[in-house]
């Protein structure tokens, strides 16, 4: 049995890498869930645990799972099980890689989401999409939701063959600055609206007569979510980073970007339900809906044409490719059989678009290894499993 392995990609630096992290962390989860937890879960008391929660824990937890990974220089289950002995710890390592498997359905309908407003916006109806009841009515639409769903995936897919520097980084270099300036026009016209000073007040200034227990349940819970902890993706990037880059100023940065952005994205929406409906508890209770009910009137009031939104949505869009580019960013085995000429060439070419795949070519097999070579096929398997 001859086993290759394929060259090990990495970041180009440490700016890749703070631009990598940031885009995974950030994506829709600030763009979209940040703002309508914040809305729903007390304002600025929420916002300041959240902080709390993310410069003592979160920075702690992040700095140890990408240093994990940079020492280890393996995927989440094999860096567990190197990082001491005992079986325990590659369960820990299953288990963030479980994680990211159960959240892609979850990204990808929200991905379908955006996709559907980008669309709109393309075909000329800006004003359609602003109006109360299209988003009630569009999710309510299962063919449509399941259409947009299938089509954020097949993109998904063809940003995967593109590899960690031409695509994960790539990707963020373009799109990580087109978000922030967008952010920060849209953010300063929405504060700057009649009425949207209230809103400022509301995200910025605790109030304690809003905390409650599920607002540092909830803000931990979206910690956890906004910066990718326990996920395996940290542990992932931590594997292509460069032993010259610094852990500590590369981790800190990621976690000011993601904070600042989450803040950025409070002061897109908040403001705008406050000057659009006077701060009516039932739009700030909108939830998951928020953002899809707030952009679009903002847009409209603004003016925006098709140029400025198709901008936008493409940031948030790639962005959120982040997350799910190291959901999949996982050892895979490539298998073939020494005589299975037909289908060799296939396997060298997917080996070499798949960043941490291997390929192993049994001997004495042809196209049914199973059959062919079954104990060398178990050996093999095996192997891979107990990382």
């Amino acid at each position: 049995m001859e086993k290759q392995h394929s060259g090990r990609s990495s970041f180009s630096g440490k700016l890749g890498f703070v631009l990598s992290a940031a885009g995974a962390s950030v994506g829709l989860g600030n763009i979209w869930r940040f703002p309508y937890l914040a809305a729903k879960y007390g304002g600025g008391i929420f916002l300041l645990i959240y902080i709390l929660l993310a410069v003592t824990f979160g920075y702690t937890m992040i700095m140890a799972e990408t240093a994990l990974g940079r020492m280890t220089r393996k995927s989440p289950v094999g860096a567990f099980a190197a990082s001491g002995k005992g079986r325990w710890r590659a369960f820990g390592g299953w288990i963030n890689a479980v994680i990211p498997i159960l959240i892609v359905p979850y990204y990808s309908v929200i991905g379908g989401w955006v996709i559907k407003y980008l669309v709109g916006y393309i075909t000329g109806h800006g004003s359609e999409l602003a109006q109360d009841g299209y988003f009630s009515s569009f999710i309510a639409n299962g063919a449509s939701v399941e259409i947009v769903f299938l089509l954020f995936t097949l993109l998904t897919l063809g940003i995967i063959f593109a590899g960690v520097r031409n695509g994960v980084e790539r990707v963020s270099r373009m799109m990580m600055p087109v978000l922030v300036v967008l952010s920060v026009i849209i953010a300063a016209y929405s504060v700057t609206r009649p009425g949207a000073l209230e809103g400022v007040k509301y995200f910025l200034v605790p109030n304690p007569a809003n905390f409650s227990w599920m607002t540092v349940v909830t803000a931990m819970g979206q910690m956890f979510y906004s910066l990718s902890i326990a996920m395996g993706i940290l542990v992932t990037f931590g594997s292509y980073m460069k032993k010259d880059v610094s852990i500590e100023g590369s981790t800190k940065n990621v976690e000011i970007f993601d904070t600042l952005i989450a803040m950025m994205a409070g002061l897109m929406i908040i403001p705008a339900v406050f000057s659009f409906s006077g701060g009516d508890p039932d739009t700030l209770q909108a939830g998951p809906a928020l953002m899809f009910i707030t952009i679009p009137k903002v847009f409209e009031s603004m003016g925006l044409g098709k140029t400025d939104f198709i901008n936008l949505s493409k940031s948030m869009i790639n962005l959120d490719f982040q997350k799910e580019l190291k959901c999949i960013n996982s050892p895979v085995m490539v298998i073939c059989g020494e005589k299975d000429a037909a289908n060799k060439q296939a396997s060298l070419q997917l080996q070499s678009q798949l960043p941490q795949a291997e390929l192993l070519v049994i001997k004495n097999s042809g196209h049914e290894v199973n059959i062919d070579a079954p104990e060398d096929l178990g050996k093999a398997l095996s192997a891979f499993f107990n990382l």
